[in-house]
């Protein structure tokens, strides 16, 4: 599940003012940055607790 260079296009794309102009984008001030990727965080770590949440189940049947 490699995502490649689909961040860095996504970011690209709200960042750059011709990209803004094509897509009809705003740029996001770094506190929505900042709610963004710790919303991201929050899913990373709840999906790793659950996968070791399942595979201590696994184990102990």
């Amino acid at each position: 599940m490699n995502e490649g260079g689909g961040p860095v296009i996504r970011i690209l794309s709200v960042d750059l003012p011709f990209m803004q102009t094509i897509l009809a984008t705003a740029p996001i001030r770094f506190s929505q940055w900042f709610s963004a990727l710790s919303l991201a965080l929050v899913v990373l770590v709840v999906m790793a607790l659950f996968k070791w949440v399942k595979g201590q189940r696994e184990v102990a049947v």
